[in-house]
């Protein structure tokens, strides 16, 4: 069950019961991957312009993924769920 509790025009912050948050950005890129200060392991690639990615931090369960806008390709599609268990590793 989700219930919506901030939306914007870059995004909508949903919270899970079972994943935690779910974050949706919309982001102007020519590029697919921005660094957001975590680092993220390649789980799935798929040839329907979007890829599947997990942190890898041991035991942080938090899921990316990417997709390039169909309609606006200059956009790029980024969610992800859940909440890290661990502080940014570019904090460190």
């Amino acid at each position: 069950m989700r219930s919506c509790c901030s939306t914007s025009l870059n995004g909508c912050m949903c919270r899970e019961e079972h994943l935690g948050f779910k974050i949706v950005l919309r982001t102007e890129s020519d590029v697919e991957i921005m660094d957001d200060g975590y680092k993220w392991k390649k789980i799935k690639n798929t040839p329907h312009r979007r890829n599947y990615y997990r942190c890898a931090a041991e035991a942080c369960k938090v899921k990316k993924r990417v997709e390039r806008e169909s309609q606006d390709p200059r956009f790029v599609m980024t969610t992800y769920e859940g909440n890290h268990n661990h502080p940014s590793p570019s904090l460190s």
